[in-house]
């Protein structure tokens, strides 16, 4: 499952990347989310946005890593509405990690969570030795697990604070579901580097992670209870494309929403988004961006950990008792943005899906087809 305009095997700590944002500028195909981004950047507090593959994080991610590294005042944000609103011209050091990345090499079943600790501490390391860390940074690793290192960096640039740029942030969980030994233990880490973003914000300017679905460490922490959840009516329009979005391309939405469907990642939200994957397909300008697909191990979670396990993901800002689903399956894809409630909750509060798109459709046939088939 690739994200819209990241590769799957790009290293995000290499400098020659290419990054989506200013490609998506060069071409004219990018379409103005910077107002809402400017909102959050403003804000101290780190933001998470879980959608399904395809919706565009990446691009906010590469858009927030060119305002900070480049400045506002150059040709990719000409134009813009964060070009007349952005105020900060303060230095700020970057980090910017990609879960997925560090672990596109592992076959799947074969989640090696030991190989995934030393890389991330080293992508932490390196990071901070091109921001000119003394030497002695290097052998944090040997001292220190990763949420450690983590700390470390964040601490070292207390006169120059960090924007935290964090990618894929439950890939590790998905990679690990067939391998319950070490699912918790990389639940665990997890946690551990979650807890220490939420206790370090006085090293922090802003910072955002990506997810697929959201992630508790706990019965009443994690991703949920930690981060700003970007899942109101304002966010739903932040990595998808609205009707006026899309006909601004110069597309026919009706047409585009009968082919791709729409979504809504937005309590009480009538307004349906298309996801941008599937504009740039449509247009023919995106490589590999096919139907909306289901990843194996997401099967796998569900059937093997997710009922069962106590830190299980929750659809952020709706309390246990007013979401009623039939299984767990339901609950999983319900978070993936596949299962919502539609025009508020019901009045027994199911989830139903948001849109007659026949993708969707499709891979929630084939998943209660495998789901069942295991029951049995």
């Amino acid at each position: 499952m690739t994200d819209l305009c990241s590769g799957a095997a790009a290293d995000r700590t290499n400098e020659c990347r290419a990054n989506s944002f200013v490609r998506l500028r060069k071409q004219g195909l990018y379409v103005d989310k910077t107002e809402r981004l400017c909102t959050l950047c403003q804000a101290h507090w780190p933001s998470l946005l879980a959608r399904p593959s395809g919706f565009g994080k990446t691009v906010c991610l590469d858009t927030i890593e060119a305002l900070f590294s480049s400045g506002v005042h150059t040709a990719a944000f000409a134009g813009l509405k964060i070009a007349r609103l952005w105020r900060d011209d303060h230095q700020y050091q970057l980090l910017r990690l990609n879960f997925k990345d560090l672990i596109a090499d592992m076959p799947p079943g074969h989640f090696n969570l030991d190989v995934f600790k030393d890389r991330l501490s080293d992508a932490i390391i390196r990071q901070g030795l091109k921001l000119g860390f003394k030497p002695e940074f290097a052998k944090l690793k040997q001292e220190y697990p990763p949420a450690g290192v983590l700390l470390r960096f964040l601490q070292a640039g207390i006169k120059l604070r960090t924007v935290i740029l964090i990618d894929d942030l439950d890939e590790p969980l998905f990679a690990a579901a067939a391998q319950p030994e070490s699912l918790q233990q990389t639940a665990n880490l997890l946690t551990a580097l979650l807890s220490v973003i939420k206790n370090s914000m006085q090293y922090i300017r802003c910072g955002m992670l990506t997810a697929r679905s959201y992630f508790s460490g706990d019965h009443s922490s994690g991703t949920a209870g930690w981060f700003r959840c970007l899942f109101d009516e304002y966010d739903n329009k932040l990595c998808g494309f609205t009707r006026a979005e899309v006909a601004a391309l110069g597309l026919n939405a009706d047409e585009l929403e009968r082919r791709c469907g729409g979504y809504s990642f937005a309590l009480h939200c009538t307004e349906r988004v298309c996801r941008p994957a599937s504009v740039l397909h449509y247009l023919g300008v995106k490589e590999g961006a096919g139907p909306l697909q289901l990843n194996a191990g997401l099967l796998d979670l569900t059937c093997r950990v997710l009922k069962d396990a106590p830190w299980y993901l929750t659809y952020p800002g709706m309390a246990e008792s007013s979401i009623h689903v039939e299984s767990s399956c339901d609950k999983l894809l319900f978070q993936q943005g596949l299962l919502s409630p539609a025009g508020g909750i019901p009045p027994r509060g199911d989830a139903v899906l948001t849109a007659p798109n026949l993708e969707a459709e499709r891979c929630l046939e084939e998943l209660f087809l495998m789901a069942s088939m295991r029951r049995a």
